[in-house]
């Protein structure tokens, strides 16, 4: 999480040295505007063809340089902010995964006939050893979907992608296309994406297109989801069809889309960070769970095959 984060604050020191470039009158070279080739995907291929059709169509790029580079540093702090959250539980789980080999090496040293029935007590140890371990794990993955909102593993590229493709439709609403139009070669352009959830071809691929019942449901059923998709997810599907729906209005009313995506965008971002929060709140009292199933049971299994060998020596 952390070299994302790094990952993320060079996109955006990139991104703000072409934007201080243009912003002071001069044209970056062709060796500054290939940085955006070594950008992680989907980051380059997103900067680099919102550029050039930018300025294909010779409208500004720097707004669309500022809208990247906000983007990129609130990825990073998001990250950073979900890493430090649940510290807390990572030293949990590491302290878990020492708890059994300790005990059993403590009751070792201190109960002499277990010395006496060393390949029973090896066995009962692996065993204890293999339940710490186990909650170690466990630990890992509840922090792990915390700080993913409660987002399954499958799924958690589309947390990114959709923020991805609001800047996709800012950038071809900008460079002068109508918002319908704008809509269409943004499905279009994340669903050729290789590697790219069935995330998009859920949203419509046209601003008009009925949108079906419980879409979440197919969505989820074809990204290899089972069972009900968990409320994450469904979030995930309806900023979509929000924005389509807010794209009939503007078209409706003759009103501009830009400014009503923009707000839609960071209203999602508002409450995915609330979402996180709220997931990493419980985080605690969830890691209760690996503790009471895995943990106890290993120590009281150990305390009990103790006292039994040492009973069983005194007869």
């Amino acid at each position: 999480m952390l070299a994302q984060a790094r990952g993320l604050d060079q996109i955006a020191d990139d991104l703000i040295q072409l934007q201080e470039t243009l912003e002071s009158g001069w044209v970056p070279s062709p060796e500054q505007w290939s940085v955006m080739a070594k950008f992680p995907e989907p980051w380059s291929t997103l900067c680099q063809s919102s550029i050039a059709e930018l300025r294909d169509a010779g409208a500004s790029v720097v707004p669309t340089l500022k809208s990247l580079r906000t983007l990129a540093q609130a990825q990073a702090v998001a990250t950073r902010e979900a890493h430090s959250k649940s510290a807390q539980s990572k030293l949990q789980a590491m302290a878990c995964s020492g708890l059994g080999p300790f005990f059993a090496g403590f009751l070792w040293f201190m109960m002499p006939a277990l010395q006496e029935n060393a390949v029973t007590w090896a066995v009962t140890g692996a065993f204890a050893v293999a339940l710490s371990v186990m909650a170690m794990l466990w630990i890992i993955k509840l922090s792990e979907d915390a700080r993913w909102g409660g987002v399954p593993l499958i799924f958690r590229p589309a947390v990114f992608e959709v923020q991805i493709a609001f800047e996709k439709f800012f950038e071809l609403l900008r460079s002068g296309k109508p918002a319908d139009l704008a809509w269409f070669e943004m499905i279009r352009f994340f669903s050729d994406s290789p590697g790219s959830l069935p995330l998009f071809e859920s949203w419509g691929q046209t601003v008009w297109e009925p949108t079906p019942e419980k879409p979440e449901l197919k969505f989820f059923k074809n990204a290899g989801g089972r069972g009900k998709p968990p409320e994450s997810v469904i979030a995930l599907i309806a900023v979509g069809h929000s924005l389509k729906r807010m794209i009939q209005a503007s078209l409706v009313d003759g009103q501009s889309s830009l400014e009503r995506a923009q707000t839609l965008l960071l209203s999602f971002q508002s409450e995915w960070r609330q979402r996180v929060d709220a997931e990493l709140q419980k985080l605690p009292t969830r890691s209760l769970q690996p503790l009471y199933f895995c943990v106890l049971p290993a120590l009281v299994g150990l305390l009990v095959v103790a006292m039994v060998l040492t009973a069983s020596q005194s007869f």
